[in-house]
C-alpha cells in the first residue's frame, strides 16, 4: 500500500490526536487532511528533550527498516510542517496514512479470537526479524478499514530495540517512561530488561481487554498511577474471565504468568494453543 500524500499540495491540520500531557512534553500527533483524506503527522515541539529525540529518531530509523514489511504502515518523511514549532532542521516529520483502531466488541467473540490470532501473528512476524517492540497496547494496532478480514498493522515503533538487549526499564522521570504501566509485565516494574516476554504479557493484557471490553486491574471511573499499576501486575492474582469466556482462562493464565518461567515463551505456543481451543486446524 502507497501514501497518497503530496507535499507539493496544500494541507491542514484537523485535530491533535494525542493527550494533552505527551504535547506538553514534545510529542505532537496530528490529525491532517489534504484533498479529502486523512494522514497522521507525528513530530516533535522544541521542548522535547534528549530522551524523547532519541526515541523518535529511533522510530524513523525502526520505519526506514521495515518499510518491506506488511506489518508496518507506508510513510513519508517530511523536512518540516507549517504547524511545527521546530527551530532544529535536522528533525523531520513522519506522515502516515490515518488508519482506525479495531472496534472489537462490534465482532462476536469467536470473530475477536480470529483478529487476535492475526494480532498474534502481526507481533510474531516483528519478532521473527529480531525485535521486540517493548510497548505493545490495543490502540497500536490498526486497520485502514474495518473489514474483518482487513490486514492489521503495528504503529509506533520508538521503543523498538534487538531481542536480548539488555536496556533496562528503569524510570526516572515521566518522559523516560518506555512502556505503558497498564501494559507493563511485573519484571519491568522491578527495572529488567524488555523481552520477548514482556511482549507477550502485553498481548495478554489485549487479549482480557478485546474479551472483556476492558482492561484488568482497573476501578471505572477511576486513574490508576504508576504505583498501583506496580502493585496490580506484580502481586494482584491474574484476573479470571467472566462467565461464558473461562475457557479462555488457560491461554490468559500463559500468558500474564508473574514469573518469566511459567510465561509462555513464544508467540506460536499462544497461538497453537488458541486454534486447538478454536478446532481451528494447526497449519491455518
Amino acid at each position: 500500500m502507497n501514501i497518497n500524500f503530496d507535499p507539493q499540495l496544500p494541507y491542514q491540520k484537523i485535530k491533535s490526536l494525542n493527550a494533552d500531557f505527551s504535547r506538553k512534553l514534545g510529542q505532537c500527533v496530528d490529525l491532517v487532511e489534504q484533498n479529502n483524506q486523512y494522514f497522521v503527522f507525528k513530530y516533535l515541539d522544541d521542548v522535547a528533550d534528549l530522551q524523547l529525540k532519541s526515541a523518535f529518531q529511533n522510530e524513523i530509523a525502526m520505519y526506514l527498516q521495515l518499510q518491506n514489511i506488511d506489518l508496518a504502515l507506508p510513510f513519508l518523511l517530511l523536512e518540516s510542517a507549517e504547524f511545527r514549532h521546530q527551530s532544529d532542521n535536522n528533525v523531520k516529520t513522519l506522515v502516515l496514512p490515518y488508519a482506525n483502531t479495531i472496534d472489537f466488541q462490534k465482532y462476536s467473540i469467536a470473530e475477536r479470537i480470529a483478529i487476535f490470532i492475526n494480532l498474534l501473528k502481526c507481533v510474531d512476524d516483528l519478532h521473527g526479524v529480531g525485535f521486540i517492540h517493548g510497548d505493545l497496547k490495543r490502540r497500536h494496532f490498526l486497520r485502514v478499514e474495518q473489514n474483518l478480514d482487513s490486514p492489521i498493522q503495528l504503529i509506533d515503533f520508538a521503543q523498538l530495540q534487538p531481542i536480548n538487549s539488555v536496556h533496562s526499564s528503569h524510570l526516572k522521570t515521566v518522559s523516560e517512561m518506555t512502556a505503558t504501566p497498564a501494559y507493563m509485565a511485573p519484571e519491568l516494574f522491578h527495572g529488567q530488561a524488555k523481552s520477548v516476554q514482556s511482549d507477550l504479557y502485553a498481548l495478554g493484557i489485549i487479549f482480557y481487554e478485546i474479551l472483556v471490553g476492558e482492561k484488568p486491574y482497573t476501578v471505572r471511573g477511576q486513574q490508576n498511577s504508576y504505583q498501583q499499576w506496580a502493585t496490580a501486575h506484580c502481586q494482584q492474582e491474574i484476573p479470571l474471565l467472566p462467565k461464558g469466556l473461562q475457557k479462555y482462562q488457560e491461554c490468559l493464565d500463559f500468558m500474564l504468568a508473574k514469573q518469566q518461567k511459567n510465561r509462555a515463551s513464544a508467540i506460536k505456543s499462544v497461538i497453537s494453543g488458541l486454534k486447538i481451543n478454536e478446532n481451528y486446524k494447526i497449519d491455518d
